[in-house]
């Protein structure tokens, strides 16, 4: 498998200084929450009920409704909350909205899995929809690494060999001939949702 570490930081890459390293990931995390609830705060009513890329079940995909208020829920919760979910009131799009631009707005510390998770909904959603990618060209390479990382072991057996590279940024991942799609299906499909980008 292509050796992902060498892409962060204190790794076996050539030595730059990295002296401002840091696990906290808050401001692209906020940053893009703050695009997808603009993204959800643009959707007519009417698309709330549509089916984004998440699967539920065998046959059924979840709604934008449900994709978007986990992810408020999970960017609202404290870690304990979300080892010990409790049942929550089903909110409203306007609600949901609100909690993401809260979460948002939150001074709490976040890891990288908090931006993979906040740019997976995000394509979830806007994907399928046709919306267009309202996410930074960095945050989504860190999610795609990420994601990669911890791919389905099929996934992670095709980019042993394989470079991700993304026609809308500049960002390259991996080693071998590319894997070309919009950053948006490259993250969804190492997420192993039903996408299939170019191979060289």
């Amino acid at each position: 498998m292509a050796d992902f570490r060498r892409y962060f930081p204190l790794s076996n890459r050539e030595p730059v200084d990295e002296t401002n390293v840091t696990g906290d990931w808050r401001r692209l995390t906020s940053e893009s929450a703050l695009r997808t609830a603009d993204l959800l705060h643009a959707l007519p009513a009417s698309s709330w009920p549509e089916s984004t890329m998440r699967r539920v079940g065998r046959n059924g995909r979840m709604t934008v409704t449900a994709v978007a208020d986990q992810l408020a829920h999970r960017l609202e919760s404290s870690r304990l909350e979300l080892l010990f979910p409790s049942a929550a009131a089903e909110r409203s799009p306007g609600e949901i909205v609100a909690a993401l631009r809260r979460a948002a707005a939150a001074p709490l510390r976040r890891g990288v899995a908090d931006l993979a998770a906040t740019a997976l909904a995000c394509y979830d959603i806007s994907y399928p929809l046709g919306l267009g990618d309202p996410l930074d060209p960095t945050a989504s390479g860190a999610a795609v690494l990420a994601r990669a990382a911890a791919a389905p072991p099929a996934i992670r057996s095709i980019l042993r060999q394989r470079t991700l590279a993304p026609v809308d940024a500049t960002w390259r991942i991996g080693s071998g001939p590319d894997i070309r799609a919009t950053s948006a299906v490259l993250l969804l499909w190492v997420a192993g949702r039903d996408v299939l980008p170019e191979f060289a």
